[in-house]
């Protein structure tokens, strides 16, 4: 499941060059169990743009990263930003990367482009229908606004909710933006409060709330309120079926020092181990120890 310490990541080589090792070294030391990487840009696998920064990297995930994040005992999860436009050619994309990559799990990002179609609740059934499906054992997760109603009058929608239920209806997880306004621990951790009690009055799936770690629409991350968001999530987890933490993003606070020390301070949530052995290793060790017990491994020569 999404039960983690976990970070989004949108550009693969604005991270230490994209270098695997160094990237999984970053995540590691900072103590994350997860790391979310973009794969797919509606109906088309997210690539590097030939005439931006970084105009031969290509496809943004390449396996020599996802096999190194595995090796340190990280998970893996793709997202996909979905416009709605061309809601078949999306699942297939989906479709594509998954059986490419095998990720732990599939993240749906939905936001203004998807709700505004007029087959959007068509659309979000038939693309999380169509990936269960497929891939009946991957879970899948929506990635949604942090107040679909009013948290003032909730008589008011602020985004359809008809389009986020058609998803949750087949998603596992769901992960509010949590992109708390002004920039104190007290505007984290109210906004955070804010939002379960919209949520939770018409969704009771677990979550996994994304936190602030950037600057933009009228939020700023700090230390304070990154630390802040991080410890009050653990606090509510068991109350309000919390069962991992997010951020937004890698590409923004791994440049931040003090966000990113708030970052590395805040609590796992015990969804990975890092193991200091494979399995095979540690299955070969054991019998190699009792090989009494083992005859037929090791006859007599």
């Amino acid at each position: 499941m999404f039960n983690t310490k976990s970070i989004f990541s949108w550009n693969v080589p604005q991270i230490k060059a994209g270098d695997p090792k160094k990237f999984a070294e970053l995540l590691v030391s900072a103590g994350f169990e997860a790391v979310y990487l973009k794969a797919g840009d509606g109906n088309i696998v997210f690539k590097q743009w030939p005439g931006g920064p970084w105009p031969n990297w290509g496809e943004n995930v390449k396996h020599e990263l996802v096999d190194t994040l595995r090796e340190v005992g990280l998970k893996v999860y793709l997202w996909h930003f979905l416009y709605g436009v061309d809601p078949k050619g999306e699942l297939s994309i989906a479709d594509h990367q998954t059986n490419e990559f095998e990720p732990d799990g599939y993240i749906w990002d939905v936001e203004g482009s998807f709700d505004g179609q007029v087959k959007a609740v068509d659309n979000a059934r038939m693309i999380s229908t169509g990936f269960k499906k497929l891939y009946p054992d991957i879970p899948q997760a929506l990635c949604w606004w942090a107040f679909p109603l009013n948290p003032r009058n909730p008589k008011i929608e602020w985004h359809p909710l008809r389009v986020g239920k058609a998803f949750m209806e087949i998603v596992d997880v769901v992960m509010p933006m949590m992109y708390w306004d002004g920039e104190t621990a007290l505007n984290a951790t109210t906004y955070l409060e804010r939002s379960l009690g919209i949520w939770r009055s018409f969704c009771q799936l677990p979550m996994v709330p994304v936190g602030r770690a950037y600057i933009g629409d009228g939020g700023k991350a700090t230390h304070q309120g990154i630390e802040s968001f991080a410890q009050k999530v653990m606090d509510l987890s068991e109350e309000a079926n919390l069962i991992g933490i997010s951020w937004w993003s890698l590409d923004h606070s791994f440049k931040n020092p003090d966000w990113w020390q708030a970052l590395v301070d805040s609590p796992k949530f015990g969804g990975a181990s890092i193991p200091t052995l494979s399995n095979k290793e540690i299955l070969d060790r054991l019998i190699n120890e009792h090989k009494d017990l083992f005859p037929e491994l090791f006859p007599e020569n």
